[in-house]
């Protein structure tokens, strides 16, 4: 057997990378997991979905992962965390997605895709209002560039209308296109969490050239 030959014998797939970059269990105690709802096939996943298209575009030969779906709650205090990472067949198809997310399309298309919407909810159906979503600052070193997209709303009725806030962090390394979803109520999720958590995936990005 060549020298090449050994090496691919052992290298791990893309798919096996793209999972290990995701975030686990162990890297959010004191959360619940649950199994990802990226697939999920409710009205309101497939517009997300179709927004996401805009983010990151899909693309011949990639290869997506998603982490399990993470959830802490207490009185009105809610969280969630998820992860997804593909890997591209080349950097310009990197770049050409960092385009797409940086356009203003993608900010009306999640308004849209969540305004007026009805979730259940402790055993009521609530309607998502007052959907607003914007740009927020986010920078990560080593990263190649790096976005985030704050989509704040609120849940109508019953009780009081008090905020949430969803924010997609997008961040790209060589061939690698990460993203970061945190959804908190009241107040955004701790940035210094969510910064915590990028640099993790991000390093682990680094750590496995491919």
């Amino acid at each position: 057997m060549t020298a090449a030959a050994a090496a691919s014998a052992v290298a791990p797939s893309p798919k096996a990378i793209a999972e290990a970059i995701n975030l686990t269990r162990s890297d959010l105690p004191g959360f619940t997991a649950s199994p990802s709802s990226s697939s999920s096939n409710d009205p309101t996943s497939a517009r997300l979905r179709r927004c996401d298209a805009g983010l990151v575009a899909n693309h011949p030969g990639e290869v997506d992962a998603s982490s399990p779906d993470f959830s802490h709650s207490m009185n009105l205090t809610f969280e969630y965390v998820s992860s997804q990472v593909s890997i591209e067949r080349s950097r310009s198809l990197v770049t050409g997605d960092l385009a797409l997310a940086r356009s203003s399309r993608v900010l009306s298309c999640l308004a849209s895709a969540l305004d007026g919407d009805t979730v259940a909810s402790g055993g009521h159906t609530v309607h998502i209002i007052d959907v607003r979503a914007s740009r927020a600052p986010f920078s990560l070193a080593a990263s190649d560039a790096a976005f985030d997209i704050r989509v704040q709303f609120a849940y109508d009725p019953p009780g009081p209308a008090f905020p949430f806030y969803m924010d997609i962090r997008g961040f790209a390394v060589g061939r690698d296109e990460l993203s970061l979803m945190t959804i908190a109520s009241l107040q955004p999720f701790p940035p210094i969490e969510a910064h915590q958590l990028a640099r993790l995936m991000l390093g682990r990005a680094v750590a496995r050239p491919h």
